[in-house]
């Protein structure tokens, strides 16, 4: 089964046109840069029905660029049902190198990206 999910286009909270959510989701993407993309697994930091934010150590991630998500929704969130996944794609608005205390570790960066498609909710039968 899948479902189209429209949301409503104005929230004011942040100055933001949709309400942001900070909450940590699973998710994949791939990218557009080769016909045999690899999943990246990832996690969100912040999402809304127009788009997401992650921290991740790829630097290969640049505005403009395109990406299809998979997210998964959580088993224990009983809305939906088991196993089901939203999937849709998006730019890649801003990569930003993020400050380190620390100049052990690796990079890190925050990727803002929109989304320019419909999300699909997908629930297996």
């Amino acid at each position: 089964m899948k479902l189209k999910v429209k949301t409503p286009k104005e929230h004011k909270a942040d100055n933001r046109l949709h309400q942001r959510l900070v909450i940590t989701l699973p998710f994949e993407y791939f990218t557009n840069q080769s016909a045999r993309s690899q999943a990246m697994r990832n996690k969100t930091t912040n999402i809304s029905t127009s788009g997401l934010y992650f921290t991740t150590s790829n630097d290969s991630l640049h505005q403009g660029d395109t990406i299809k998500i998979n997210l998964a929704i959580p088993v224990e969130d009983k809305r939906f049902p088991d196993n089901g996944t939203i999937s849709t794609s998006g730019i890649v608005v801003r990569s930003d190198k993020l400050p380190t205390l620390d100049v052990s570790k690796a990079n890190r960066y925050g990727v803002a990206v929109t989304f320019n498609t419909d999300l699909i909710l997908t629930c297996p039968s």
